[in-house]
């Protein structure tokens, strides 16, 4: 059917190969392409589909149907050529004909990004360096509680006017904390309060801090991306970006003016993050097998059950393997918080749901 004639792989993690596919296979796609083009064909004096043959052959040129059927012999080889080359693919394919001509074998070559080859650096080390930094304390002052119970008051405020025109808040009493939830006294409240605004803080650091590490450990590992890995992924941005606009019925030039950017800095800022984002996760996934780090499965089991209640339309594999690697890459985080000193439960709390990991 095809031959792999050559095959290079390049620094960047890029894979080229080069091919030709038997030329019977050629004319069996043309055929179909020809049957497909005549079953829409339309001609003065013809129903359509009806039209004879040789007047669509005379009217659609043989050079159209010809690339028309190399086209769908390279989409169709590409899944097998992936499976017996063995490649771990991370882009789209490109490809491109080299030499086409009727009755003779299709020549191709072509270009796919592959999963680079990860050189770890000395992450449990950069994970000291990290954590080290971390100046934010987790204590919460008595002047934050009454803040925050002020927030509380002014949230349940009547709509009775004071002089002032401020609204009348509640009087903090056990029975006013008792129509909040299960709290008995004014004090019982403010204690589970400040545990709470303890627990917020110490995630708000958490993140600011699992950002940085991943930033450190992108700038100091050996992790070549393809470019074609890369602009595969920001095409699939700017289709996302497209739909959204088209749903806020908003036009480019409104939202760039908006948010105060040229459509060219937006986009090479989101490059920037995609290839970012990209390599951190394939360094997780390193230090995961580095480490035989690997999801709980319990954990997968209930948030696989929790997202297929949300999004019943998705796939069933596509939530698991989603699931799978960033409650991965949860455990991978939470061993390098533990190396680099920073406090840390033992089992995910639902801060560290699939939805917030990195």
């Amino acid at each position: 059917m095809y031959t792999v004639t050559k095959k290079k792989t390049n620094k960047d993690s890029t894979v080229e190969l080069r091919g030709s596919v038997d030329a019977d296979i050629i004319k069996k796609h043309e055929d179909q392409v020809f049957q497909d083009i005549r079953s829409t064909y339309e001609a003065p004096g013809f129903r359509k589909g009806n039209v004879p043959d040789n007047v669509v052959r005379e009217q659609v040129p043989a050079s159209h149907i010809l690339e028309q059927a190399a086209h769908r012999v390279l989409e169709e080889i590409y899944p097998h050529i992936v499976k017996e080359e063995k490649l771990e693919v991370l882009s789209a394919p490109s490809f491109s004909v080299t030499k086409l001509a009727p009755g003779n074998p299709l020549e191709f070559t072509l270009q796919v990004g592959i999963v680079p080859e990860v050189k770890l650096p000395a992450y449990k080390k950069i994970a000291k360096e990290v954590y080290s930094s971390s100046e934010a304390s987790a204590s919460v002052s008595d002047q934050e509680v009454e803040d925050a119970v002020n927030q509380i008051r002014t949230m349940r405020a009547s709509q009775t006017q004071q002089e002032d025109g401020k609204p009348e808040l509640p009087e903090l009493t056990d029975d006013f904390v008792q129509s909040l939830g299960n709290f008995k006294t004014v004090e019982d409240f403010k204690r589970e309060l400040r545990k709470n605004l303890a627990a917020e803080k110490k995630n708000v650091e958490r993140r600011k801090l699992r950002e940085r590490l991943a930033h450190q450990l992108v700038e100091k590992a050996d992790c070549p991306l393809s470019p074609l890995t890369i602009q595969s992924e920001l095409g699939l941005a700017k289709q996302r970006f497209e739909q959204d606009l088209g749903k806020q019925n908003l036009k480019k030039d409104e939202y760039f003016e908006k948010v105060g950017q040229t459509e060219e800095d937006f986009w090479k800022k989101q490059e920037e993050y995609i290839t970012e984002h990209f390599k951190a996760k394939l360094i997780l996934k390193k230090i995961a097998e580095e480490e035989s780090l690997s999801a709980d499965p319990e954990g997968v089991k209930a948030e696989v059950s929790r997202l297929k209640q949300n999004f019943p339309d998705q796939n069933d594999a596509s939530i698991l393997d989603y699931v799978t690697e960033a409650l991965t890459n949860d455990a991978v985080l939470r061993f390098l918080e533990r190396e680099g000193g920073f406090e840390t439960e033992e089992k995910p709390s639902k801060e560290s749901s699939v939805d917030k990991s990195s």
